[in-house]
């Protein structure tokens, strides 16, 4: 996952333009996300993949915030 979220904050920068600002956010967003699912797969006893995310996953995120 963490790769798949290196290469999207690089399209954002180089592609995009984006500010560094907009930048951070994302990677803060994503990363939340991302300890969120670790945590949540971890528990159900499956690896935490970007596969293996599912709308289900995405709206418990959500709520948790």
């Amino acid at each position: 996952m963490d790769r798949a979220v290196r290469d999207f904050l690089n399209y954002l920068a180089v592609e995009k333009g984006f500010s560094p600002n907009t930048q951070a956010a994302y990677r803060n967003d994503l990363t939340q996300l991302i300890t969120f699912v670790d945590r949540e797969l971890t528990v159900s006893g499956t690896s935490a993949s970007w596969s293996g995310t599912d709308k289900n996953t995405i709206i418990s995120f959500i709520l948790h915030l």
